[in-house]
């Protein structure tokens, strides 16, 4: 039996739906911060506990606060939603601009290093991808791998995503 995101996020629905995310629900504008700001505190709980699990090497633990991150996260997805923002629409659009953080131009990389450099981030350039047509490159932070923006990298315009009114 196969098992993929759209069957967890299903499974994530059902669970919020019996606690009492349904349609006798009161969503409007007055209570929504305050489920909001529950959610946000869960994600926080869990993420708390995730580090704890990883400070003390407990892989059980790492794994199992990865995916309550998960569900805590779908659920503040699912709420989001309920205030008719596009979070669909907001989450393609995060996913092509961080795809654009890669580049097949060396030059463009070296100057996004250079960059960075000047600002005290020790970085260094990786070429994640190479093929008879060309390579693909990343600057990366050394301390901890984040992969950082290029220069001039355009910022994500989520405005459109919320509810007009």
């Amino acid at each position: 039996m196969s098992y993929d995101m759209n069957d967890f996020y299903s499974e994530v629905d059902a669970f919020n739906y019996l606690k009492g995310w349904n349609e006798n629900a009161d969503y409007s504008p007055a209570t929504m911060p305050q489920l909001i700001e529950g959610q946000l505190l869960r994600i926080q709980e869990e993420l708390k506990e995730t580090f704890k699990a990883h400070s003390e090497k407990d892989d059980v633990e790492i794994l199992d606060g990865a995916v309550d991150l998960l569900v805590t996260a779908v659920g503040l997805v699912q709420l989001l939603s309920r205030t008719e923002t596009d979070v669909l629409g907001a989450m393609r659009e995060v996913a092509r601009n961080n795809l654009m953080k890669f580049t097949e131009v060396l030059s463009k990389a070296e100057e996004t290093l250079d960059y960075y450099k000047s600002k005290g981030e020790d970085c260094e350039i990786h070429t994640v991808y190479t093929d008879d047509k060309g390579s693909i490159y990343a600057v990366l932070r050394k301390s901890d791998g984040k992969l950082m923006k290029p220069v001039n990298h355009p910022r994500v315009e989520l405005s459109k995503y919320l509810p007009q009114g």
